[in-house]
């Protein structure tokens, strides 16, 4: 499926491993539910009051300063997530995935629910939570440090 949406202050849902292809940036303030396959787009901005949640790939690298939460399954970011004042959250059985990126990942609160092995992969990459974190398994630190040595490999 192809689109020109601008904006979505609504509920999107692509689901049933369908892609969707935005021509346009697409401001989100409503709610984007992923349910597998692909969605690109030449950039996306979660505002505030937007959500992106579910599973599958977004295949550009979103501005956050809303919610982004994986459930049911992988969400994978290929190009990271930025984000300084926005949530990230893994939610329990799901895992989020933004270890094909080149670039480091970041949001100003990171939830970790996930209790399995790789449930937050981040591949050689790091996660910045500029502000505060909680992790299943750990409680709740204040700032979550970033990985070390990580990045993408050079040529």
């Amino acid at each position: 499926m192809e689109s020109t949406l601008a904006s979505n202050a609504g509920a999107l849902r692509v689901l049933a491993n369908r892609n969707y292809a935005n021509t346009s940036a697409l401001n989100n303030s409503g709610v984007l539910q992923r349910g597998g396959g692909t969605f690109s787009a030449p950039g996306i901005t979660n505002a505030l009051a937007g959500q992106i949640f579910g599973f599958g790939t977004v295949g550009v690298r979103p501005t956050n300063t809303g919610i982004i939460r994986s459930a049911r399954g992988t969400l994978a970011f290929s190009s990271g997530i930025q984000g300084g004042s926005g949530t990230v959250q893994v939610d329990a059985g799901s895992v989020l995935d933004p270890s094909a990126a080149c670039s480091a990942s970041s949001a100003d609160l990171l939830i970790h629910y996930g209790t399995t092995p790789g449930s937050l992969n981040l591949g050689n990459n790091a996660f910045t939570a500029t502000a505060h974190h909680t992790h299943a398994n750990f409680g709740s630190r204040n700032p979550l440090a970033p990985r070390a040595n990580a990045g993408c490999p050079g040529p």
